[in-house]
């Protein structure tokens, strides 16, 4: 049975956002300089039943649709097809994607994202405004963005590469979280279940870190200092402090370096060498931390 290929153009306005929604396939969506709207769709007809799966593509007002229909329910005898949408769009419109089982890629928008996919690998890149996604068991790939981050998966990974992010909130059951970005204009909130947490930062970055577990731990290559323990929580300055970072979890652990290749610590369980106790002195008596911070810094 041969493939079903439609394709529609839009005129876009300053105000035009899509809604892109499918069950079995792939999403691919380029931003573009262009007003317009382009949309292709390929249709399986030989992976599933064609007549219990439409297409749904138009414009209404502001919006642009692009959806898979599916008249019946999932867990009907017949399954729908597998649907491959292609979409181009100014850059600067805002997109939403709902996906069941499908590879999502999103490239080079400025406009506001909101992503929610079950399962299927998501490749985002070249964003420059808010991110808010959730995944089920579909890693996140985060590439070459600069972006606000709020993302919640139950066990998909978080990998975020080459990006500059603000205010994030990063949430996962058991799912790993891995960034290489530069961190500004916080807070960053990290909340686990089991799940690790990795991060690789430039070195003029610095932190405030609040760190709460049942049976985690934290380990650094950056400097801290200020270290207080209370009950489960954790307190630290890395490189002398800055943005704020919370991480809480059950039993996930937190890696905060500048490069993969750097060595750890626990920075409230090392013990200090002679030179570096004599370094601590030294930092009181040219006035950089104060005596009352130098004894929490023995007594760590």
């Amino acid at each position: 049975m041969s493939d079903e290929l439609v394709e529609h153009k839009f005129k876009a306005t300053k105000k035009t956002r899509l809604e892109i929604s499918n069950i079995r396939g792939s999403i691919v969506i380029n931003g573009t300089d262009d007003n317009e709207v382009c949309v292709t769709a390929r249709k399986h007809n030989d992976s599933g039943d064609p007549e219990i799966t439409q297409l749904d593509i138009r414009q209404d007002g502001d919006v642009v649709y692009a959806r898979v229909v599916h008249d019946m329910p999932l867990t009907w005898p017949s399954k729908p097809c597998r649907v491959d949408f292609e979409v181009l769009a100014p850059k600067r419109s805002p997109v939403e994607v709902k996906s069941v089982s499908c590879a999502v890629d999103i490239a080079d928008f400025t406009g506001e994202i909101r992503l929610k996919n079950v399962s299927g690998t998501v490749r985002l890149s070249k964003l420059s405004n808010a991110l808010f996604a959730k995944s089920v068991s579909g890693p996140i790939h985060i590439d070459g963005s600069n972006i606000r981050l709020d993302v919640d998966t139950v066990s998909a990974g978080i990998h975020i590469n080459d990006s500059n992010l603000t205010n994030v909130t990063c949430k996962t059951v058991s799912g790993f979280i891995q960034i290489q970005a530069n961190l500004t204009q916080g807070p960053f909130d990290f909340k686990s279940v089991s799940g690790d947490s990795t991060i690789i930062v430039p070195p003029d970055n610095g932190f405030d870190v609040t760190f709460k577990a049942l049976s985690g731990r934290f380990t650094t290559s950056l400097k801290a200092s200020q270290l207080k323990k209370s009950g489960r929580v954790r307190l630290a300055k890395l490189n002398k402090g800055g943005e704020l970072l919370h991480f809480k979890s059950v039993s996930g652990r937190l890696v905060i370096k500048n490069n993969e290749t750097d060595e750890v610590i626990d920075p409230f369980n090392r013990k200090l060498s002679t030179s570096d106790r004599m370094n601590i002195l030294d930092q009181v008596g040219r006035g950089e931390i104060s005596v009352d911070d130098a004894i929490e810094e023995f007594q760590i």
